[in-house]
C-alpha cells in the first residue's frame, strides 16, 4: 500500500454524508417555520373570532388578517383578553375562565373553567389562551414567545390620586404610591373611559420605611392627550404576562381649554349659565403675564403650573383690573422628573364669576398676555415692545400700533397697590387718611389729637405674585392677620409700605401721622389758624414742601349758605357733553351748546377747600400777583404747548409775559385763563379776530361775553366789548376803558389790556386766587357772590392744575408760594369724595 493515498470509495461516502446533513437541516427548518406560522383560518377559528367580537361588543378585521398571515388566532384572542376595555370589566380569573371557555368552545364547561382558573393562579392569562388553542390546532398558536411564569401576586396602594386638588384635571398629573408584587417588567397606564392613555411609570425612593418587597412609584400622565368632559379614570398595572391590578379613581372633569399666546389682546366671555372658563397658555421660554381689563362684572382669576398646581388666585372686589403672574418653568427638570417628552412651558388660567355675580349674566373681559398694557384709541392693547421713545402695541384684531412714549400711559398693573387702609387698633375704627387712597398717590397724612396704636394694611394688585413690607421708621410692626400693628408716638410718625412687583420693580408708599402738637413753628403759626379738619391736608403739603406758606381766610359765612347762593340761576354751570352726571336733568341751557346748572352735591365738592389740599390741586389758592423769581417764559411755553398759541406765527409766550409785567398779574393765570376761555385749540372766533362784523378785534379772556340767547350769543357780546367797551350802543370808549387799551384791535393790546382789566377788577380787589375769582366770598366792600369771573364750576380746579403742570415741567414746584385758603362756618364733617 502506498502512503499518502486515499481510496476513492471513502471520498464518495463523505460527500454523500454532507449532502444528507444539509437536506435534513433544510427539512427541519421548513417544519419549524410551518409550525410557527399562522395558516388559513378554518371555520372553527372564525367562530372563535365571532364570539370574541360578540363578547367585547366590537367588530374587527381579525379573520381576514389571520388569513393573510399578519398574526395568529392566539395573538388575536390574547389582545382581546388583555385589552384595557376587557380588563376593566373582568378583574377576576374565574370570570376570565368562563369567558375564555365560551369564546373557544362556544359553551360553558365547569371543569375546563376550573382548570383555567388554576392555570392563571400559577401562570398568566396569555399562557392560558395559547395553551388551549395550540392543543386544538398548532396553527392557532401564538407567533411570539409566551410568558408562562411570573403571575402577578401583590398589591398597590396610592398615596395621592390624580384628582386630589379638587377633581379637576389639567396639565401633567402625577400620582404616587407603593406597589408590592411578584413578577417582572411592571408597567402602568391610565385609562380614560376605558381608553388607554400612556403613562410614564418610574420608581422613586423617598427613604421611608416600606414592607418587604414593596417599592415606591410615581405615575405621570399628560392630560392634554384626553378630550374635555367628565370621565371615569382608572390605572392599569401590568407585568410582562398580563394584568396585575386595576385601580379605579372615580369620575373627574377635564376642562375644555381655549388657547393663549404671548403678547396678545384676547376678548373673553363667561356666558350666562357658565361658572368658569379655562385657558391653556404656552409661554414658550418666558414668564407668564395675564392681565384682565374691561370687565363687565367682577371676576376671580387663577393661574396653574404645568402640573395643574395652583400658583395663585386673585379676587379683588370691584377692581378695574385683575392680574396673574408666573415664573417660567424648568422644563428640563420636568422631563427628567416625569419621563414625559415634549413638555412645554405651559400654564393654565381659570376665570370665574366673583362672589355675588349671578349666573344669568354674561361677563365680558379682555386678556392682555404681556407684562405691560395700555388703553389706546379707545381699546385695550398688549404692549409688544417699548423703549425710551416708542411703544409698540397690538389689539384684539392683531393689528399693530406704534406711538411715542409721551403719548402713552401704561395701565397701572405692576408695582401698584390696590388698597391701603389704617385702623385705630383700640376702637377698630377706620381712619380717613388724606387724600383718599389712590394707587397713583404715593404719600398720605393723618392727624390725631393723641398717639394711639394703628393697624396698617395694604393689598397689591398683583396679589400673590408681589411682596408687601410695612415698616414704621424703618422697623417692623406686629402682624395681626389683617394688617401690621404699630405704636405711634407724639409728633410725626412715618409708616412706609414697600412694594416689590413680580417683575422686580419697586415702589414705596408713605403715611405720615402727626400725633398731638409736635412743637414746631408750623403747628403754632399755621395749623393753629385752621380748623382741625384741614390738618391732614396741610401736614402732607408741609412735609412735601416746607417752603410753602398757607394763610387762612375766614369767610365768616356758613358753608351751606354759600352753597344755596351758588345753587341759583347760572352761577354754577357745567356742560352736559363732558359732565352729564353733574348737571341737573331739568336745568335750562344757560349758554350754547349745553351749559346747564349743576347739582348741589357738585357745588359742595368744588366749594370745599379741604378737597384740594394736594400739591396737584392747591394752586387754585395761589396768590396771583406776578413774581419774576418763578414766573418765566419757559413756564408759559410749557402751559401753552400743543395749543393754538403754540405757533411760529406769533410769540404768545412773550406777549403774555409782557402783559404780566405790565399788569402785575401772574402770567400763568393769564395763559390758563386764555386756554380756559378760548379753548385749547382756539375754537372761539374771538381768539382770531374773525367775528362777523367785528373782524380784527380780539378778546382772549371773554370779558363782556355775557351769556345770551340772542343771535351771536356771548361771542358777539365779547366782540362788541373788544371794539366799544361796556356800552357798544353809545360807541364810545370811556377813559377808564382806554386804560385797558381798548379797542383791542391787536393781539398784544387784547392780551395786555385784558390783563389790566383782570388786575383792576379781581387781583387788586382781593380776589387774587383762582378760587376767589370763581367763588366771590371776599369781603372787599362789594356784595358777596356778584363778582364771579365764570360760571364754570370747575374753573379754579382745572386752571389750578394747569399751574401745577407748568411749575412741574419747569422745575418750579420748590419755590416759596403763598396759598390763601378760605375757611367757612359750620363746614360739613364729611369731605373728600368726588361726586
Amino acid at each position: 500500500m502506498m502512503k499518502g493515498k486515499r481510496r476513492p470509495e471513502y471520498l464518495v461516502f463523505a460527500i454523500g454524508f454532507v449532502l444528507l446533513s444539509i437536506l435534513c437541516t433544510v427539512f427541519l427548518l421548513i417544519k419549524l417555520f410551518v409550525a410557527g406560522t399562522p395558516g388559513s383560518l378554518d371555520d372553527r377559528g372564525k367562530a372563535m373570532v365571532a364570539r370574541a367580537e360578540q363578547l367585547t361588543g366590537t367588530a374587527s378585521c381579525a379573520a381576514s388578517r389571520i388569513d393573510g398571515g399578519m398574526y395568529s388566532l392566539s395573538d388575536y384572542l390574547v389582545s382581546v383578553f388583555e385589552s384595557p376595555k376587557y380588563q376593566l370589566s373582568c378583574e377576576d380569573n374565574s370570570q376570565f375562565a368562563r369567558d375564555l371557555v365560551s369564546v373557544i368552545y362556544g359553551e360553558s364547561d365547569t371543569s375546563r373553567e376550573l382548570d383555567i382558573s388554576a392555570m392563571c393562579s400559577a401562570s398568566t392569562r396569555q399562557y392560558a389562551v395559547n395553551s388551549l388553542l395550540k392543543d386544538i390546532d398548532r396553527s392557532y398558536r401564538t407567533t411570539g414567545n409566551v410568558n408562562g411564569s411570573g403571575g402577578f401576586s401583590g398589591e398597590v396602594m396610592l398615596s395621592e390620586e390624580f384628582s386630589h386638588d379638587g377633581r379637576v384635571l389639567m396639565g401633567i398629573k402625577t400620582t404616587t404610591g407603593v406597589i408590592r408584587y411578584e413578577g417582572r417588567d411592571i408597567r402602568a397606564d391610565v385609562l380614560v373611559d376605558g381608553a388607554l392613555c400612556h403613562g410614564c411609570f418610574i420608581y422613586k425612593e423617598s427613604g421611608q420605611e416600606l414592607p418587604d418587597g414593596a417599592k415606591e412609584f410615581e405615575l405621570s400622565w399628560d392630560t392634554s392627550e384626553s378630550s374635555s368632559g367628565n370621565h371615569d379614570i382608572s390605572i392599569l398595572f401590568r407585568n410582562a404576562g398580563g394584568v396585575s391590578s386595576i385601580l379605579r379613581c372615580g369620575k373627574t372633569d377635564i376642562p375644555e381649554f381655549d388657547l393663549l399666546d404671548n403678547d396678545r389682546a384676547v376678548p373673553g366671555t363667561l356666558p350666562s349659565g357658565t361658572e368658569s372658563m379655562w385657558y391653556r397658555f404656552n409661554c414658550e421660554d418666558r414668564d407668564a403675564y395675564v392681565n384682565f381689563a374691561g370687565m363687565s362684572r367682577d371676576i376671580k382669576v387663577s393661574l396653574y403650573d404645568l402640573y395643574g398646581n395652583n400658583i395663585g388666585t386673585n379676587d379683588l372686589k370691584d377692581s378695574e383690573y385683575e392680574v396673574l403672574r408666573g415664573k417660567a418653568q424648568d422644563i428640563a427638570a420636568a422631563v427628567e422628573e416625569t419621563g414625559i417628552e415634549g413638555i412645554s412651558n405651559c400654564f393654565y388660567v381659570r376665570v370665574e364669576r366673583a362672589s355675588g355675580v349671578p349666573l344669568t349674566d354674561d361677563v365680558n373681559y379682555t386678556m392682555l398676555t404681556s407684562c405691560d398694557a395700555v388703553r389706546y384709541n379707545g381699546t385695550y392693547m398688549a404692549v409688544v415692545q417699548k423703549d425710551d421713545q416708542t411703544v409698540r402695541m397690538i389689539d384684539e384684531n392683531n393689528d399693530l400700533f406704534e406711538a411715542g412714549t409721551s403719548d402713552i400711559t401704561l395701565l397701572p398693573l405692576n408695582a401698584t397697590l390696590y388698597d391701603m387702609s389704617v385702623k385705630d387698633s383700640s376702637s377698630g375704627e377706620k381712619m380717613k387718611i388724606w387724600p383718599g387712597f389712590d394707587s397713583a398717590t404715593m404719600e398720605y397724612a393723618y392727624y390725631l389729637r393723641e398717639a394711639v396704636p394703628v393697624t396698617v394694611s395694604a393689598v397689591s394688585l398683583e396679589g400673590y405674585a408681589s411682596e408687601v413690607t410695612i415698616t414704621k421708621d424703618g422697623r417692623s410692626g406686629t402682624d395681626t392677620g389683617d394688617g401690621t400693628l404699630f405704636e405711634l408716638s407724639e409728633g410725626i410718625n412715618t409708616v412706609n409700605v414697600h412694594l416689590k412687583s413680580f417683575s422686580g420693580e419697586e415702589k414705596e408708599y408713605s403715611l405720615y401721622f402727626l400725633c398731638g402738637d409736635d412743637g414746631s413753628s408750623f403747628a403754632r403759626n399755621t395749623l393753629a389758624n385752621f380748623p382741625e379738619s384741614y390738618y391732614s391736608g396741610l401736614i402732607l403739603l408741609h412735609i412735601q414742601h416746607p417752603e410753602y406758606a398757607f394763610t387762612a381766610y375766614n369767610v365768616g359765612v356758613s358753608f351751606e349758605d354759600v352753597v344755596e347762593v351758588q345753587d341759583s340761576g347760572g352761577r354754577s354751570l357745567a356742560t352736559f357733553t363732558y359732565n352729564p352726571s353733574y348737571v341737573k336733568p331739568d336745568s335750562r341751557i344757560y349758554d350754547a351748546p349745553d351749559w346747564m346748572a349743576v347739582k348741589p352735591e357738585v357745588i359742595r365738592y368744588y366749594l370745599d377747600p379741604r378737597n384740594f389740599l394736594t400739591v396737584e390741586r392747591v394752586f387754585m389758592f395761589e396768590r396771583q400777583s406776578f413774581n419774576p423769581l418763578y414766573h418765566t417764559k419757559d413756564g408759559i411755553r410749557s402751559m401753552i404747548s400743543g395749543s393754538f398759541m403754540d405757533t411760529d406765527e406769533y410769540d404768545y409766550a412773550e406777549a403774555i409775559y409782557n402783559a404780566a409785567e405790565t399788569s402785575g398779574v401772574s402770567p400763568y393765570l393769564l395763559a390758563s385763563r386764555i386756554l380756559q376761555e378760548m379753548g385749547f385749540n382756539g375754537a372761539s372766533n374771538l381768539a382770531h379776530g374773525t367775528v362777523s362784523g367785528y373782524e380784527g378785534y380780539y378778546n382772549y379772556y371773554n370779558i363782556g361775553a355775557y351769556a345770551s340767547t340772542a343771535a351771536g350769543g356771548p361771542v358777539l357780546n365779547g366782540a362788541k366789548y373788544a371794539r366799544w367797551g361796556n356800552d357798544p350802543e353809545a360807541q364810545e370808549i370811556t377813559e377808564r376803558e382806554a386804560g385797558y387799551l381798548l379797542p383791542w384791535d391787536s393781539i398784544d393790546k387784547a392780551i395786555t389790556g385784558g390783563a389790566l382789566w383782570i388786575a383792576n377788577g379781581y387781583i387788586n380787589n382781593g380776589q387774587d386766587t383762582l378760587y376767589f375769582q370763581k367763588f366771590d366770598v371776599v369781603d372787599n366792600g362789594t356784595a358777596l357772590y356778584d363778582h364771579q369771573y365764570a360760571g364754570y364750576i370747575m374753573m379754579a380746579y382745572s386752571e389750578g392744575y394747569r399751574y401745577y403742570k407748568s411749575y412741574l415741567n419747569t422745575n418750579q414746584l420748590g419755590n416759596s408760594f403763598e396759598f390763601v385758603i378760605p375757611v367757612y362756618n359750620n363746614m360739613p364733617q364729611e369731605f373728600g369724595v368726588k361726586p
